[in-house]
């Protein structure tokens, strides 16, 4: 719940900028809480709610090399599977799956796609083995590099500020937990908007900040992520931000198998996730990881039917969408 209105004076006697969205200065104060997951800063954030559009922000806004300095210094997914060989390759299939199939069904023009950031290549992978011409695109960054190459995916190395493709270049750019962590979420937008080709499709996916997990849990929910996740979206503010931008809405899903069962036990008991130890560099036994990780397991399983009713109720942790540019709805190949 709100703590206030208005901000309490700290040390450094500023007050926060704007809200981004509506220009508003009015404020609430959620919650605040330090860096829970990663534990790679140990400085105080407050997440802060506008008053009049109630988009979810941090204040202070972390500096982009603020951002980049707090992220994990490996990609997700190496860390997501606990095993190798085939049966590594066999979960990141079933894993990704529903997300490509996703983004299949909405490609309604010609030209390749292009998957930003996020999924490490796994969703460009998905869509080629389907006969979809795709390539990942990532900043500067040798071990995800390389894991690109393992996968083998083509890959271009670009930023969102440095755009090296032409307009109107791909047919669908799937942005999957990308722009939550994106300090200007609306540059970014607008920076993939030039980017589709007429009737291209945009697919976004980002946590979502009504679900039920965010409104028990508070700051412990998984999704808040301080301070990696400047914003926190719900429906109606996404909805608004892409509309700001010249997008229109086409569907919505709300249930991932992966985040929402996962989310849950991540959110409370986060010594126990595989990758946010291996981030950690926790130094364990191979017993004691085998336990911890057999007993996630045995906690994501529990954890499985809350998340399905969770999705089923319209509240699930993450939010699937397909947007184009307004007026592009029926535009065909």
């Amino acid at each position: 719940m709100p703590q206030s209105n208005h901000l309490p004076a700290d040390s450094r006697n500023r007050q926060p900028e704007r809200c981004p969205a509506c220009d508003d200065e009015a404020f609430s104060v959620l919650f605040q809480g330090t860096d829970r997951f990663l534990c790679k800063t140990a400085e105080p954030y407050r997440a802060l709610q506008c008053a009049r559009c109630g988009l979810i922000r941090l204040d202070p806004l972390p500096e982009e090399g603020d951002l980049k300095a707090h992220q994990p210094q490996s990609p997700w997914w190496e860390s997501e599977i606990y095993f190798h060989g085939p049966y590594a390759d066999a979960a990141r299939r079933l894993i990704w799956r529903r997300q490509v199939s996703f983004i299949a069904r909405s490609i309604r023009s010609p030209g390749p796609v292009l998957e930003f950031f996020g999924a490490g290549g796994l969703i460009a992978k998905g869509l080629r083995e389907r006969g979809v011409s795709a390539l990942s695109c990532h900043p500067s960054h040798a071990p995800l590099a390389r894991g690109l190459k393992e996968l083998g995916v083509p890959a271009a190395r670009c930023r969102f500020a440095q755009p090296c493709f032409a307009r109107g270049a791909f047919s669908a750019i799937a942005a999957l937990h990308v722009l939550e962590h994106r300090r200007m979420p609306k540059a970014s937008l607008q920076a993939m908007s030039d980017l589709l080709a007429k009737g291209g499709r945009l697919i976004l996916k980002i946590p979502n900040a009504a679900c039920w997990q965010a409104l028990l849990l508070g700051q412990r929910w998984r999704g808040f992520d301080l301070p990696r996740h400047p914003f926190s979206f719900r429906f109606a503010d996404i909805e608004g931000l892409l509309e700001n931008c010249g997008f229109k809405i086409l569907c919505c899903k709300y249930f991932s198998v992966l985040e929402d069962s996962t989310g849950l036990v991540t959110s409370l008991c986060p010594g126990l996730d595989p990758a946010l130890r291996r981030w950690r560099s926790v130094r364990e036994s191979t017993a004691m990881a085998a336990s911890k990780n057999l007993l996630y397991g045995v906690l994501t399983m529990a954890a499985l039917p809350l998340s399905i009713l969770e999705a089923a109720s319209g509240f699930g942790t993450s939010l699937m969408i397909e947007a184009c540019r307004a007026g592009e709805e029926n535009v065909e190949p």
